[in-house]
């Protein structure tokens, strides 16, 4: 070792290889589908709750009820009522939504030169 070098460098080239598991083709793809099924549903139902909030009163602060022409925003007279069921029901699809995607994200899966690897 040498003042030149940090502790531990070599001073060859080489490739850094790390060692993983391989996953066979439908582990990944399975696991990929249900990602993109979790964040499908997450954009799904965020648009659901942004088209609906200014007609929602669970949705809204009570010191904005009934909300005002000018705060309305883009999407404040045609969106629909989802009332107090309604509003639980996308909040919750939209948690199960996010919980599908945080597990599909837990191994994020590696394809390099046609393998996937973890």
């Amino acid at each position: 070792m040498s003042v030149r070098t940090p502790l531990g460098a070599s001073t060859r080239s080489g490739n850094v290889e790390l060692a993983g598991r391989t996953l066979d083709s439908r582990g990944a793809s399975s696991s990929s589908r249900a990602g993109l099924l979790g964040l499908a549903g997450l954009l799904v139902t965020g648009f659901g709750v942004a088209i609906s909030a200014a007609q929602t009163d669970s949705l809204l602060p009570e010191s904005v009820r009934p909300v005002p022409s000018s705060l309305a925003g883009a999407f404040g007279t045609g969106g629909p009522d989802l009332h107090v069921v309604g509003a639980i029901g996308v909040l919750a699809l939209m948690f199960v939504s996010y919980a599908v995607a945080v597990r599909a994200a837990d191994r994020p899966t590696v394809i390099t030169n046609g393998t996937a690897a973890l």
